[in-house]
């Protein structure tokens, strides 16, 4: 079983393969959880464009 707050990230790209994040977050609530991930996800994305 995962702790909560745990969650899985992931881009792709052709020609460019696959990026998997694993991040666990120490926040209270779900929201926090979820505006951590959206902020993690974004970071990924704008990464893997440049």
């Amino acid at each position: 079983m995962k702790p909560v707050g745990t969650v899985h990230i992931a881009t792709a790209r052709t020609n460019h393969g696959l990026m998997h994040r694993q991040e666990f977050f120490e926040v209270e609530d779900r929201i926090g959880i979820q505006l951590a991930a959206v902020q993690s996800a974004l970071e990924m994305l704008r990464d893997r464009m440049t």
